[in-house]
């Protein structure tokens, strides 16, 4: 039974792993043009978003971890920003999917400065 079950698993990951993702047309990133915060970026992104009919561009996934550093997400309805951020602290991330799976993400996290970023990993 074990060796069905392998097989079985093996097999539906395969397909898992062939399955088309993220098939849509994501605009091209040019780092120059990201800005120095992320609610410029946000605002960009939603507008976007809403004016291509995306389903509830304002649904937010909101990850934190416990003392004990289990995750926990769950989906938001934001239902504001501005320019100190959003009501919560876990950094601001934003994350451009790619069919090739060579994902971005743009990472703001705040200082005493401002706002600090990173993007990885993309180089472009």
């Amino acid at each position: 039974m074990s060796t069905e079950r392998g097989l079985l698993s093996s097999e539906v990951s395969r397909w898992l792993r062939a399955q088309p993702a993220l098939t849509g047309a994501a605009s091209p990133l040019v780092r120059a043009d990201l800005p120095g915060d992320p609610v410029s970026l946000f605002l960009d992104w939603i507008g976007k978003a809403a004016t291509a009919g995306m389903p509830e561009p304002h649904v937010a996934t909101l990850a934190t971890v416990d003392e004990d550093g289990m995750p926990d997400a769950r989906s938001r309805i934001l239902r504001g920003v501005d320019e100190r951020g959003w009501a919560f602290r876990n950094r601001v991330e934003f994350w451009q999917g790619s069919p090739d799976r060579d994902h971005t993400r743009i990472v703001y996290e705040r200082t005493d400065a401002g706002w600090a970023r990173t993007v990885t990993p993309w180089t472009g």
